[in-house]
């Protein structure tokens, strides 16, 4: 079988620790089951924050770094070139 480099890479950070929270969120909600469903899959979104920035896939501290430039560009904007 062949395999697809681009759909491999993309789910590269999902774990089976994911998955198995991800199916079980899925089922309460397929049941009715609706504020555990949340909570189950506010757990697996967890989850796939840490496995991303874990191994590197997101570097928060870049993100971080980028909102607070926009942030202080806001408050001092950056003086025109005349």
């Amino acid at each position: 079988m062949e395999r697809d480099q681009n759909l491999y890479n993309m789910r590269e950070h999902i774990t089976d620790e994911f998955m198995d929270k991800y199916n079980f969120g899925r089922d309460e909600y397929l049941a009715g089951r609706w504020r555990k469903a949340t909570d189950v899959l506010n757990e697996a979104d967890a989850i796939m924050i840490r496995n991303i920035v874990e191994t590197g896939y997101y570097n928060m501290k870049e993100e971080l770094a980028d909102a607070l430039r926009y942030e202080l560009e806001k408050v001092r904007p950056v003086s025109e070139e005349t």
